[in-house]
């Protein structure tokens, strides 16, 4: 698999086990996560709502930033 990736131009990273701080995603689930709190909605429609509102919340440029912090990106 990692030689499929790499053919792409990409470069595949393996994380160890249980590191959460190293994994990028895990910081955009806290931002998702901590928006849909502050919503505090309790039926379906309003947190569907919710939700799309709050996945427009991480942009490309939170997305570099967390790859950076992590150290996965120049």
């Amino acid at each position: 698999m990692i030689e499929r990736i790499e053919q792409t131009g990409a470069r595949g990273v393996f994380l160890p086990p249980y590191h959460p701080e190293l994994n990028s995603i895990e910081y955009a689930w806290s931002k998702l996560k901590h928006f849909l709190k502050k919503k505090a909605t309790r039926t379906k429609g309003p947190l569907y709502h919710a939700l799309s509102e709050a996945l427009t919340l991480i942009s490309p440029q939170y997305c570099q930033a967390y790859f950076k912090h992590c150290g996965l990106c120049p």
